[in-house]
């Protein structure tokens, strides 16, 4: 029997409760004490940390409320980076963006976005500096989202026609072609996505060489203590492989 994680008591057959999304159990009392719906809100739960609930449960505020108000001040600075990005095509896609909350993290920064279709589907495809995402959010179904890591992108182009235009994306075998894009927004999402990967590539190269540099300092520090005789040649050697991960 499953036991609460805000008490510690058994909850109960007809108790009810929900999983955290560390996969602790909540009972229904409490999770209706942080101001939610046991029946339209549990699937909130897989997005709670079992830290969240015990700290509003020990307050008595509302984990809901203030859940709410931080996803509104994360869409109010989410609606900026979009302004600051130059963002003008965002056709059919309203309940999208109001859904970009729930997918942005954080420390996630918006370059460019645009509507269109994929697989038939208007979607509302965004650039980061870590990935691009493609948002459906249907009446019925919720939302799917899906995303190409910068890191996984071989390639992008894009095509335009009398009216609308098309952006593909090749991620290795795999290549993902959004249509009825905007003749004005295709050129810009393209050249957005190679600037956000060449960037990606470019830190990634002075990561690797900041490592090998600090790896080279610290193994010229134990030579030097080697010389002073302060360590052995064994400790030395050992401590070399371990820098070098040998």
């Amino acid at each position: 029997m499953a036991e609460c994680i805000f008490d510690h008591k058994k909850i109960g057959i007809m108790t009810g409760k929900v999983k955290l999304a560390d996969g602790n159990q909540l009972c229904a009392p409490h999770w209706k004490a942080l101001g939610f719906n046991t029946t339209t809100d549990a699937t909130k739960a897989a997005t709670i940390s079992s830290e969240m609930a015990i700290s509003h449960l020990t307050s008595g505020t509302s984990l809901k409320d203030a859940l709410k108000e931080r996803s509104s001040e994360k869409l109010n600075r989410i609606k900026v980076m979009l302004d600051d990005a130059g963002v003008s095509d965002l056709f059919g896609t309203k309940k999208e963006v109001k859904a970009l909350p729930e997918i942005i993290s954080d420390n996630e920064n918006i370059l460019y976005a645009t509507s269109g279709l994929v697989d038939g589907n208007t979607v509302l495809a965004v650039l980061t500096d870590i990935r691009i995402l493609f948002i459906d959010k249907g009446l019925v179904y919720g939302i799917k989202s899906s995303e190409i890591p910068l890191n996984m992108i071989n390639g992008v182009s894009y095509s335009k026609g009398m009216v609308l235009g098309s952006i593909s994306v090749v991620n290795g075998a795999i290549t993902t072609k959004i249509d009825n894009v905007s003749k004005a927004t295709a050129p810009i999402f393209v050249d957005k996505i190679k600037d956000a990967t060449a960037a990606l590539k470019q830190n990634s190269q002075q990561t690797i060489v900041t490592n090998t540099s600090s790896t080279a300092d610290e193994i010229l520090k134990f030579k030097n203590l080697l010389d002073q005789g302060i360590i052995t040649d064994e400790e030395f050697t050992a401590k070399k492989k371990e820098l070098l991960g040998l």
